[in-house]
This record gives C-alpha cells, structure tokens and sequence, in this order.
C-alpha cells in the first residue's frame, strides 16, 4: 500500500491536528523499505500517534484539579467560613463548650459496618473511592487578626458507614492550645459541604482513634482486619495543605507502643489501644485521620502521627535535641572531651536517621464501633425497699 494514499499531499500539507504532523514526520524519516509494507511502519505510525495524544490528554476529564495557590486556599476558606457563619445563625453548629462535655462522655452505640470487599481494584479506582469516602475534621477558628474562619488545624475522617458516622484520630477532635476568639468542631464531605458534629460515640486518646456522627449520607468504607506485613497500602490525603494528594506503600510492621499487662488479650481494649503499624507512604500533618485502604477498598487503619529516630538522642527539633553547632562548642570548651576518642555513631546521634509513618489498625475502630454502652447496674431488693432520700 502506498504512503500517498494514506495521506494525501493535501492532508499533509494542511494538517488539521498535531498527531497528523507527528505522524507525517515519521514517515518522512522512513526510508524506502520500510515504506514498502504495512507492517514495516506500523509500529511508528503506532508511536506517532500515542506521543502527540499524550501530549493533548494529560489526565481525565472527570480528575478533579483545584488550586494549590493562597488564593485558590483562601477562596475555599471563605466558602468553608461562609457556611460556618450560616450554621451558627441556624443553632445547628455545637460550641466548644458542648464539644468538651461529648468528649468527656461519649454515648457509644453499635454500628451496622459494611461488609469486607474481596474483589481487587485498580489503583485509580481506589483513589476515587477514597476520595469520595473521606472527609475532612478538626478545629475551624477565629483568630485575633481578621473575621476569617482558619482550616489549617483540619485533619481528616473517614466514612464507616452510610447514614453518618465517621472515623479519624482523637487528637483530631482536641482543640488546639492557642488563643482564638471562637472555635467550631466541623466536618468537611470531599463536595465542600459543611455538616455539624452531632455525636461523639468514642473516642480513646490512647488508641488515637475517635468516631463522631454528622447528618448526611456517606460512601463507607468496610473495615478489613486479615492485613500483614508486605501488603499493599493506599491513602487520599491532605499532607501540609497539598490538596487531593494520594500516595502508596507499605505495610511494614506491627508492634505495641507501650506495655500491655499479660491479662488482656489480643481482643481487649487495652491491648488494641497499644498496637500500631507502620507504613512507608508519605504523609504529614493535615494527614491525621486519613484511612490506609487495602487492594479492595476496604480501610486498615488510619494516619497518626509521624516519629523520627536517630541513633539514641532527641532528633532534631524534639526536646532535649543539641545541633551539630552546639555539639562542637561543647567539646571545643571541654578539654576533657577533646582528649576523648571519636565514638562510632557521634554524628549520627544528632542526625535523624529514620522516619517512621504510624498508623492505627482499624481493629480498635472496629471495637469502639461494635461497643454497646455500659449498662447501668440493676436495683438490688434491698435498694428498692430503702426509701428515696428527701
């Protein structure tokens, strides 16, 4: 088949898209046996036409993309502050005041969870899943400087199941120590909608694990609990204010953080409340909360909190920390350590050598969502024929 008769010379020389000009580059570098046979340039026409398209669609139409830009934060600010003060006016958003007594007394009830899904999903359909299943939470406030409600001390939540009723990390829900004129407790849906809390059903500071409830219909998440070592983890989150950032890697280990008496169990609340996991994916602050989704969609813990270690000392920035500049000093005003010997890990020690990512296994949040309320003890005979005390 001839070159000519699948381009004409009137198509080349006015091409009507940019794969056209592509292609008819490569065929005017072929030479004249290859052009002798279909087969001979059809791998080029092939990788003609996938550069220039590449080129033309750089992601999906349905991909959300949004600013990463003061202004583009602060105009989602605005939009967040604007349906806080509309939700005031309402009485519908819960003050401080109301948020501390739920956390000092939660009112657990048992939660209908979503069964495990067994079917494995591509990568890009687990981000849109996680997307649309998590939200963001924490602490919305009114600095001293300006009327703006301020989002910065926003973590992120999780649906667990489809009538409200979302999972993050406790320290999500404790306002931040810092001198504000007014604080709301909120929740965020991935459309940009603001709901109030309505119930704290749990929340355990040692587990690092909370559960609150909103009035809205959600995209649960199941909650898997057959996770190992070497498996696969995903997370939809918002590390340092970088919005619909989704990252991968993972589970590493499995460990307790503090010792747990010999008389719990694997299944007792002081036991799960010690465990965590570790997972080499990349999250930062602004990430707490955030579910880890396994292969099928299903949650198996959420983002805690991110701990350096170095070589026995307080890295860099903790306290108890000296620098590099203040170790020197000390040794150069100090004849004694001058005259001692350079030790194996001295510079090390100052240094920070690993960054752990720590996560809550979901578990725990299994238990706390499974947990009836403690039942009241019943009135013994000798208690109800006592007369009520005036």
């Amino acid at each position: 088949m001839q070159v000519a008769r699948l381009f004409p010379r009137a198509s080349l020389a006015k091409p009507r898209s940019p794969s056209i000009v592509v292609a008819a580059m490569m065929l005017r570098m072929l030479s004249p046996l290859a052009i002798r046979s279909v087969r001979s340039f059809a791998p080029a026409l092939a990788a003609a036409f996938a550069l220039s398209f590449g080129a033309l669609i750089a992601q999906a139409a349905d991909v959300p993309i949004r600013a990463q830009t003061q202004q583009g934060l602060q105009a989602e600010e605005k939009a967040i502050g604007k349906q806080i003060g509309d939700l005031i006016v309402a009485g519908t958003l819960p003050t401080t005041e109301a948020v501390e007594e739920w956390l000092a007394a939660p009112t657990p009830r048992p939660l209908q969870l979503p069964p495990v899904q067994t079917k494995e999903l591509e990568p890009a359909s687990l981000a849109v899943l996680a997307r649309n299943a998590q939200l963001r939470i924490g602490w919305s406030f009114l600095c001293t400087h300006c009327d703006q409600w301020h989002t910065t001390m926003m973590g992120c939540g999780y649906a667990i199941t489809a009538d409200g009723a979302v999972a993050t990390c406790a320290h999500a829900l404790r306002r931040p120590p810092m001198e504000v004129r007014d604080a709301r407790l909120i929740a965020v849906t991935a459309d940009g909608v603001v709901h109030p809390v309505t119930a704290i059903l749990a929340c355990d500071d040692a587990m690092d694990a909370a559960i609150v409830t909103i009035a809205a219909t959600l995209t649960p998440l199941p909650l898997a609990t057959e996770v190992r070592p070497g498996d696969r983890a995903y997370c939809w989150s918002r590390p340092l204010e970088q919005r619909d950032f989704f990252g991968a890697g993972m589970v590493n280990r499995f460990y307790l953080d503090r010792d747990v008496d010999a008389e719990h169990g694997r299944d007792s609340l002081p036991f799960l409340a010690a465990v965590r996991m570790d997972v080499d994916m990349p999250w930062a602050p602004g990430s707490s909360g955030a579910a880890l989704l396994d292969r099928c969609g299903n949650a198996i813990g959420h983002v805690s909190e991110i701990r350096t270690l170095n070589n026995g000392m307080p890295a860099p920035g903790m306290p108890g920390s000296t620098s590099a500049a203040e170790a020197q000093q000390q040794r150069e005003d100090d004849p004694e350590e001058q005259a001692k010997p350079a030790t194996l890990g001295d510079l090390e020690a100052r240094n920070t050598m690993i960054t752990l990512h720590v996560a809550v296994p979901v578990r725990g949040v299994q238990f706390l969502a499974t947990a009836k309320p403690a039942e009241k003890p019943a009135a013994t005979d000798d208690a109800a024929a006592q007369p009520a005390a005036k």
